[in-house]
């Protein structure tokens, strides 16, 4: 008994103890208890209004009734009526009519029928028609003379006088040496109407000098069953600087 009192009054002494050491903090504490009490009470307030303001619908049961679906028998349907056919009268057969009788016309005398006289036509004479004048005949068209056919190339055509190339000085001081073949065209007489360059020898004094000489060469007249004929050909001119 007395080893509670005084463990009593040790609990009381502390307390005291601990009240005069802390007195701010058991104050704080008792405002945020009462905080935590208040808001209990507000969410239980809460709760209650909720609670009263939901209806709670009560379950119900459905009923089901299982129905037998039988089908429509189809109607009968009604007989056509049947239409009489319509009475259709009897026509008797009408007697025959009397023939009529046949009047006959009394005959009269034939009146003569005059017939008027026929003109006989007379002729007229003819004038005697204008004379035809004879277109006069179309003025003879002369023959027209057929175009010679173009020049045909050859070979081997007889030399009257043989062409003489000339060798450039120019073209000998530096050396230049080839060979150009010129074709030429060889009229009916035998004289070259036109030069041209069918293969350079790589060097334009050699090429000039070529055609010249061609130029002043003379040939026979080529000839086809013994007519003469324009003809190309072909002539080789070769510069060596061996040559005079």
């Amino acid at each position: 008994m007395s080893s509670a009192i005084f463990s009593a009054e040790i609990h009381k002494v502390e307390s005291q103890q601990i009240q005069t050491t802390h007195p701010r903090f058991s104050k704080r504490t008792m405002v945020i208890v009462a905080l935590v009490v208040v808001a209990h009470g507000l969410i239980l307030l809460g709760l209650a209004l909720i609670r009263s303001t939901i209806n709670v619908v009560p379950p119900q049961t459905i009923a089901i009734r299982m129905v037998s679906i039988v089908p429509e028998q189809p109607k009968p349907v009604p007989p056509k009526p049947v239409v009489k056919p319509k009475e259709v009268p009897i026509v008797k057969a009408l007697p025959k009519p009397k023939p009529l009788p046949i009047l006959v016309a009394p005959k009269t005398a034939k009146s003569p029928v005059s017939v008027p006289p026929v003109e006989k036509s007379v002729e007229k004479p003819v004038d005697n028609p204008p004379p035809v004048v004879a277109a006069p005949p179309a003025p003879a068209v002369p023959p027209q003379k057929e175009e010679p056919a173009p020049p045909k190339m050859v070979e081997g055509v007889a030399y009257l006088r043989q062409p003489e190339p000339i060798y450039p000085d120019a073209a000998r001081a530096s050396g230049d040496t080839g060979k150009t073949i010129v074709r030429a065209l060889i009229n009916v007489n035998g004289l070259v109407d036109d030069v041209a360059v069918k293969k350079t020898s790589g060097s334009a004094l050699l090429d000039r000098a070529a055609l010249q000489a061609v130029k002043k060469a003379r040939f026979k007249p080529y000839r086809e069953n013994g007519v003469a004929q324009a003809v190309y050909t072909l002539i080789p001119i070769e510069f060596n600087l061996d040559q005079d």
